[in-house]
């Protein structure tokens, strides 16, 4: 139960994250973005950041599923 409680929220999370990291890559794939190069360089940052930031929400759903029961 306290697993399943602490996971709620990381997977919510990690659920709008991928959401971003999609709109992010479909920007990226607009060749308008890459006519303003300041802007291209601002969604690839933004992409960078925040797929670093999934892979560590990956790790603490990971750790917190494979946590052992009490």
């Amino acid at each position: 139960r306290q697993v399943q409680e602490r996971l709620e929220p990381l997977e919510r999370e990690i659920a709008e994250l991928e959401a971003t990291v999609r709109e992010l890559t479909e920007r990226q794939a607009d060749p308008a973005v890459y006519r303003e190069p300041q802007q291209a360089a601002a969604v690839a940052r933004e992409k960078s950041s925040v797929e670093g930031r999934l892979e560590k929400l990956y790790n603490d759903w990971e750790a917190l599923v494979e946590e052992p029961s009490p």
